[in-house]
């Protein structure tokens, strides 16, 4: 009688254990899931705030350094001063 009262306890204990973590609407599988894509988004959050300040210093640079804007407008864009000639060098052909 002893053994099957302790064995209902201890089943009863289990399956509120496993309502807490599996079952409920604020368990703790769901809540590790919402801790982990938090951290997730935490991360993509400072990341894209390192890409925003790495632009806007690249903005500020275009804006003051007329040698870094020329220097941008040369090699990205090709682009040449009035009265410059461009020589395009080729490899030589075999």
């Amino acid at each position: 009688m002893i053994k099957t009262r302790s064995f209902w306890k201890f089943l009863l204990a289990l399956l509120i254990i496993g309502y807490f973590i599996f079952g409920g609407e604020h368990n703790v599988y769901q809540l590790m899931s919402l801790n982990y894509r938090a951290r997730k988004l935490s991360d993509e959050i400072r990341r894209q705030e390192e890409t925003t300040n790495r632009l806007r210093a690249e903005i500020r640079r275009l804006k003051t350094d007329r040698g870094y804007l020329e220097k941008i407008a040369r090699e990205q864009f090709g682009m040449i001063k009035s009265g410059e000639k461009v020589f395009v060098v080729r490899p030589k052909e075999r």
